[in-house]
Order: C-alpha cells, then sequence, then structure tokens
C-alpha cells in the first residue's frame, strides 16, 4: 500500500527525486554543530504555537466584557486546558529565546555574506513577525499586565511625529480599548500567521539553495555552481546526520518547556496576570516582555525620548541593512580581535539592559 502511494507521489510531484535531494545530495559543512539546528527547532515550537494555538481558539472570546473570563475558564474547566494554554505560552517565550540564539549563530557565522542576503533578510523578517505575533497575542488575556504594557508599547511611537498614526492605528484611537484588542486578535490569529507561513518557506527555499555559511570561509567558492553537489562534497548529509541533531534538540526544547511549566510556571504568568484589566488603575511598576527589556531601558536611560526611539530605529535599520554594509569580499565578519570584541561587545550590552530593566 505504502509503495503504492509512493508511486502515485513520484509520478505527480516526483516524491523520490526530492526524497533524494534533501535527504542524501543536501550536504552541510562539517562543522555543523547543534547550534546550527536552531532554525528546525524554531520550525518546531512554530507547529506547537500553531496547534495549541487552534485549541485555545475554540474557548476564547475576543472581547474586553469575556476575554479574561473565558481564559480562566480554560485555565480552570476546560479539560486540560491549563496544559494547553502554558504549552502555548511558555513556548513561545521559548521560541523567541531559540530564534535569538539562531540570529546570533548565523551572524557569528557571518551567513548574511554574498550569497545569502536575501536568507538573512527573510529570516529578520521572520523574527520581527515572531516578536509582533507575541506582542499582539500578550494583550488577548485582558489582565492588568498585558493591558498597561500594551498601552506603554503603543505610546511609543506618539514621540515620533512622524509615526504617531502607527498608535492610531494599532490602537483603533486614542486609548487601549476593544477596538485595539480585536484587532490585535486578528493580527494574531490571521494575518502574522499568514505572512510567517509565507516567510518561512521563503526562507527554507533559501537555505535550501544556498545553503549553510561552513566556520571559515576563506576559500573562495563559486557560488553559480550547485551548492548540494560543488561546495560541500565532503560535507556531512542532511539526513542521517543534521537530522538526528535537530531532532534531539527539538527534544531538548520539550524538555525546557515542561522544566519551565511544572518548576516555573510563574515565571511568564506574574501575579498582576491574574487581575482583570482596569483602564482606571495603574499599576505601579509597568515592564514589556522581556526581549523588549534591552531597548526599553535604552530609552528610559536617555533623558530625551526621540533620541532613545531613533536610536533603537537606528539599530533596527542597521539589523537589515547588515548584509550591504561592512566588507565585501564574502569573508566571515568576525575576523580579528576588534570586529569579535565588537560582536560580544553588543551581546553582552543587550544582557546587561535586559537584566537591568528586569529590576
Amino acid at each position: 500500500m505504502w509503495e503504492k502511494i509512493k508511486a502515485w507521489l513520484e509520478l505527480r510531484i516526483g516524491e523520490r527525486t526530492f526524497t533524494r535531494t534533501i535527504m542524501h545530495e543536501f550536504r552541510l559543512p562539517k562543522d555543523t554543530g547543534f547550534l546550527g539546528t536552531f532554525g528546525l527547532v524554531a520550525m518546531a515550537a512554530l507547529i506547537v504555537q500553531t496547534i495549541t494555538g487552534v485549541l485555545l481558539l475554540m474557548y476564547y472570546m475576543p472581547h474586553p466584557d469575556h476575554a479574561f473570563r473565558s481564559v480562566q475558564i480554560i485555565m480552570t474547566k476546560v479539560s486540560f486546558g491549563w496544559l494547553f494554554r502554558m504549552l502555548h505560552l511558555t513556548s513561545a517565550n521559548v521560541m523567541i529565546a531559540t530564534v535569538l540564539i539562531h540570529t546570533i549563530y548565523v551572524f557569528y557565522k557571518g551567513s548574511f555574506r554574498m550569497p545569502r542576503e536575501l536568507t538573512w533578510l527573510s529570516g529578520a523578517v521572520l523574527l520581527f513577525l515572531t516578536l509582533t505575533l507575541s506582542v499582539t497575542g500578550y494583550i488577548l488575556p485582558w489582565h492588568q499586565l498585558s493591558y498597561w504594557t500594551t498601552t506603554v508599547l503603543t505610546t511609543i511611537p506618539t514621540v515620533l511625529p512622524f509615526l504617531d498614526w502607527i498608535a492610531q492605528f494599532v490602537r483603533g484611537g486614542e486609548f487601549v480599548s476593544n477596538v485595539t484588542l480585536s484587532r490585535f486578535f486578528g493580527f494574531h490569529v490571521a494575518i502574522l500567521p499568514a505572512l510567517v507561513l509565507v516567510f518561512v518557506f521563503i526562507h527554507a527555499f533559501l537555505v535550501i539553495r544556498i545553503g549553510f555559511s561552513p566556520r571559515d570561509t576563506d576559500t573562495a567558492v563559486d557560488h553559480t555552481k550547485e551548492f548540494k553537489t560543488e561546495s560541500y562534497p565532503d560535507g556531512i548529509p542532511f539526513y542521517p546526520n543534521y537530522l538526528l541533531k535537530a531532532l534531539s534538540m527539538v527534544m531538548l526544547f520539550f524538555v525546557v518547556v515542561f522544566f519551565l511549566i511544572a518548576f516555573l510556571p510563574s515565571l511568564f504568568l506574574p501575579p498582576l496576570s491574574n487581575v482583570e484589566a482596569n483602564p482606571l488603575m495603574t499599576p505601579e511598576v509597568i515592564r514589556p516582555q522581556w526581549f523588549f527589556l534591552a531597548p526599553y531601558k535604552l530609552m528610559n536611560l536617555i533623558p530625551n525620548k526621540f533620541l532613545g526611539i531613533s536610536l533603537n530605529i537606528f539599530f533596527t535599520v542597521l539589523f537589515f541593512a547588515l548584509p550591504f554594509v561592512g566588507r565585501k569580499d564574502g569573508q566571515r565578519l568576525l575576523k580579528g580581535a576588534a570586529l569579535r570584541g565588537t560582536f560580544y561587545g553588543a551581546v553582552v550590552l543587550w544582557l546587561i539592559l535586559t537584566i537591568w530593566g528586569g529590576f
């Protein structure tokens, strides 16, 4: 039966050719380690997000009068509702950490250089779509912390006159309201997932087409030839070498997620997340999600808010433009003590600002 199905698929879509190309002919540099599998781990996390999100969608009610209550019902009355909600929440945060580590690793490997500019750009778009998904999903439980955090985040663009329209658009008015909740819900469950799906396919296609960057790119590679047969003929095959590494890291991902759910359930659910949103009662301390703590702290450290936001915009533009600035010889960026120091210094600064912003 299975052979008949494979024969049917082979005739119509070339299943055997595709399998042979991806599983056996597609090769990666020998030095590709476990950190090089984080892209596939992020895709596995995205699948978890999709499944748990659909299950939560069956019970969630996107209206200020019912949103908080519907989440409480999911947590207390729906069979395994608490598990699916905690899986969705925890895996989302671990997925963001995975994507950030993947981005740092790609930067370290110099995989943004020619001919991988589009691979970097599509990955950068996926990173920001992932962060936007988290922001739009954060307000949906309609608790005190999510309401006021969203209020603060949507107020930031108003500091720049030419970006004021963004705040008006996402909020649907002057303040966070039922319109804001409806818009964020629409973005979170329809628009953003569709965009993520499109860019995942684009990114995967580019990775397969161009391939991974080796640790040392001093040796010139003719990128006009086929990557899978010419660039790394002595590299490791996707199957079983790389795939087994990726599966082991996916298992580690689930271990981390379930460990956090079992032993640190309040890590992403602070006390204010159990209080329904009240527009008339401002919390004493309002902090964004952990992955926004660094830019948020940077803005708070600079007295001039216009300058603080402009600086964050500059870093964002530089992040996207990275393949087109600096060296043009196709070699790895981190080549020399000064450049290594700059890279590690930026990472350490981000960590310091993140930790500092949490206190």
